[in-house]
């Protein structure tokens, strides 16, 4: 990486902190230079080694050694998972022998690269018949294999399908999903946005009735079959109800795979029928490190990665989102209170998905309640110094207390509520943590 001058980095310093350069560049279009060479995210295959993946693909690897039928796999969005099960499924399917020789039924033409970062050995070959029909984008055809998503999701990615460029289709986040299992997309067409809400966010019954006949059939290419269910916790109750009675009937050969982001949303009963398998973040740093051997401007990440969580994949899919400069604008305004923050942020937050901006008001107070007891920025760090100050004009036990609101507001996220007035109990909670000249000009 080129070395920059100090007055260079006192000058990047100086914008992240400030949110203004000293030539007057706004910090968005700021943070938009900077990662202009990465208007597409980075490709999976150039994010480096992902050594948070080895220990997972391990296990996953020795499942057929254990006779394992289910295995629930618990991970936060954005580091990587979802392409580590699409390469244990592919090297399932491979019908090459172990020596890497493809049987004789191969295609013909060069191998599909299935490579997949800090992985290593174990992939499949690219060449035989399963891996060209499996193919190497995000929608694995197979006639072995059923996804089983809520509508939700599979409508969005079908969207982002359409609307991608063929060239462009490996350039996706690992997850395909926010926190909240929502795709990123273009905030300014609320139709769109209406749309999606009336899809089913469940993984429905009949999705689950409908694999009782494809399991009863035999493998169509000898190799087992597998039933992918993602999130699993997506699964409403009847659902997990049928889904219980397939895996204590289990079948030799089948294996089912629960993906989700909290294993303990799960029945106790399911959870007890499957192999569990925990897969731990990247710390910062190794975010930071992945990002920075895929593209040598990844300073300009560090917004996008506090708010995926220091998820990677996650990072590389916002700085693709014109979203990410209005929610640094939304940070700023949460960090200075400006005169007219509230009906600012009011305004404009009721004209976005709830997600958007709970996400960046979810991390900034993390981030105060951290600075308010001596510790570090977990999600902001460039911001530190702002934080410090709001922080100390704060009102600890109505910090808490206000975290402690955001849990309950989390939870309301997907519903119909009155977008302006959803925003407006957020923004007076928090104005009511701060000193009372504030507060009393938030309730105002």
């Amino acid at each position: 990486m080129k070395a920059k001058s100090p007055s260079a980095e006192a000058s990047r310093t100086e914008t992240s902190r400030t949110g203004t350069s000293r030539t007057g560049t706004s910090r968005t279009e700021t943070a938009r230079t900077g990662t202009a060479r990465a208007e597409v995210p980075i490709e999976q295959d150039r994010l480096g080694l992902s050594p948070w993946l080895d220990a997972p693909w391990r296990q996953l690897s020795g499942l057929a050694s254990r006779h394992a039928h289910a295995v629930a796999i618990q991970a936060m969005p954005g580091i990587g998972v979802d392409l580590l099960i699409e390469a244990f499924i592919r090297a399932r399917f491979c019908e090459a022998d172990r020596t890497g020789n493809a049987d004789s039924a191969a295609s013909s033409g060069e191998a599909i690269d299935f490579a997949v970062p800090g992985l290593g050995a174990g992939l499949a070959c690219g060449v035989c018949r399963a891996c060209r029909w499996l193919g190497k984008s995000a929608r694995l055809q197979h006639p072995d294999l059923r996804r089983l998503r809520p509508e939700a999701d599979e409508n969005a990615d079908e969207e982002a399908a359409s609307s991608a460029d063929p060239d462009d289709a490996l350039d996706r986040s690992a997850s395909g999903r926010s926190e909240e299992g929502e795709a990123l997309g273009d905030p300014a067409e609320p139709r769109s946005a209406k749309a999606e809400s009336r899809r089913s966010r469940e993984i429905r019954i009949e999705q689950i009735r409908a694999i009782g006949s494809f399991l009863q059939t035999g493998s169509h290419r000898g190799r087992g079959k597998v039933v992918w269910i993602q999130p699993a916790e997506a699964m409403s109750f009847a659902s997990a109800n049928a889904l219980l009675k397939a895996l204590e009937e289990p079948t030799a050969g089948r294996l089912f795979i629960l993906s989700c982001e909290n294993l303990t949303r799960l029945m106790p009963t399911i959870r007890s029928r499957c192999v569990q398998i925990r897969v731990q973040p990247p710390t910062p740093a190794q975010a930071r490190a992945a990002l920075a051997a895929a593209h040598p401007d990844a300073e300009g990440f560090d917004f996008a990665l506090g708010l995926s969580g220091h998820a990677p994949w996650g990072a590389s899919q916002r700085v693709r989102d014109s979203l990410l400069d209005e929610q640094a604008l939304w940070l700023q305004a949460l960090a200075d209170l400006p005169e007219g923050w509230f009906d600012q942020l009011a305004e404009t937050w009721a004209q976005q998905r709830p997600l958007h901006w709970f996400e960046v008001l979810e991390r900034w107070t993390v981030d105060l309640l951290c600075c308010a007891h001596g510790l570090h920025s977990v999600y902001f760090p460039k911001l530190e110094a702002l934080a410090v100050r709001r922080a100390a004009r704060s009102n600890s036990g109505a910090l808490f207390a206000f975290q402690d609101s955001l849990a309950a507001t989390k939870r309301l996220l997907n519903h119909p509520l009155n977008p302006r007035l959803f925003a407006e109990s957020a923004l007076i909670r928090y104005g009511q943590a701060f000193a009372p000249v504030e507060g009393h000009r938030a309730r105002c």
